[in-house]
């Protein structure tokens, strides 16, 4: 499924991407990185 993209050697599941991307995009001012993992819940 990842085969070819741009996660294909991520370790993070496609799952925690997408929340990443709509996260940083619904925000007008964007988001802090630390705030963004704590978010999605990665280190």
């Amino acid at each position: 499924m990842r085969k070819g993209t741009i996660f294909e050697k991520s370790r993070l599941p496609l799952q925690k991407w997408f929340a990443a991307a709509w996260l940083t995009a619904s925000r007008r001012k964007g988001i802090p990185s630390t705030q963004l993992a704590r978010e999605i819940g990665v280190t």
